[in-house]
């Protein structure tokens, strides 16, 4: 009588079944990194747009404050860059007085000082690739390195133009709150275009408009405080430049 051998048979693998597995794990991988990557996006997007209401907010405490600058007029923004007509007279950049409203800067000897590094504050733009300060250690204000201010938002400085005809500071700008016909269609400020040469709060023509810091669309704080993203082509339309940032002379019935 023949004793019967069991005897398993084990297939292993082959290459073609592994390279499947392995492309499979590699797509889902690519799902998941892309995934990572649009919700931090959004996270950065809704972060950029919070920061923007909050400095709107402090923007409308300023103007109905007021800040005797000696170069706009009352009842109007302070232009981005100038000196406080008090006992202590501190040189400033825009974003000092945005910073020291929102206690984040303080004066301190004819200028000022921030509590804390610019590009840890709501100032520096979530979405921008680079620092607002250029990376300095130092806490002094910006007024001598405006063009720091990369990282930040910019200021639209073509509503109201010039503040006085003996204002002693070079692009001195103000809103005249009293020539705008339509608050919901003006921008205020954006996000800055992290390529410009030219200081992060001024944007003064088509050239140096917010580009959205490497985006196809920028976010946009109007004078009435809501928010809008809009396509850079669209921005960059020179009838739809103007329409945003001109304070009068809209075609109000023909949105472009």
């Amino acid at each position: 009588m023949k004793a019967h051998t069991l005897t398993s048979k084990r297939r292993g693998f082959t290459l073609v079944e592994l390279l499947v597995v392995i492309a499979i794990i590699l797509a889902l991988a690519g799902l998941a990194i892309t995934g990572v990557r649009f919700g931090l996006k959004a996270a950065a997007a809704g972060k950029a747009s919070k920061n923007m209401k909050e400095i709107y907010g402090a923007l409308s405490s300023i103007q109905t404050e007021g800040v005797n600058t000696g170069l706009h007029a009352p009842n109007t923004f302070p232009p981005y860059k100038g000196s406080l007509q008090d006992g202590q007279e501190a040189s400033f950049v825009w974003w000092d007085l945005v910073a020291e409203k929102l206690d984040l800067a303080n004066r301190n000897s004819g200028g000022y000082r921030w509590i804390t590094l610019p590009s840890e504050t709501l100032l520096q733009n979530p979405l921008s690739e680079k620092d607002l300060g250029g990376g300095k250690s130092k806490y002094d204000s910006l007024y001598n390195d405006p063009d720091l201010s990369h990282g930040s938002y910019a200021y639209n400085a073509e509503l109201g133009g010039d503040v006085s005809s003996n204002a002693q500071e070079e692009n001195a700008y103000t809103v005249r709150l009293s020539h705008v016909e339509d608050a919901p269609t003006t921008i205020y400020f954006g996000e800055a275009d992290d390529d410009q040469k030219t200081a992060g709060w001024v944007f003064k023509n088509m050239q140096n408009a917010p580009q959205g810091n490497y985006k196809d669309s920028v976010h946009c704080c109007f004078i009435d405080g809501h928010i809008e993203l809009i396509e850079n082509v669209h921005l960059k339309a020179k009838t739809s430049f103007d329409y945003y940032t001109q304070i009068k002379d809209k075609n109000y019935s023909n949105k472009p």
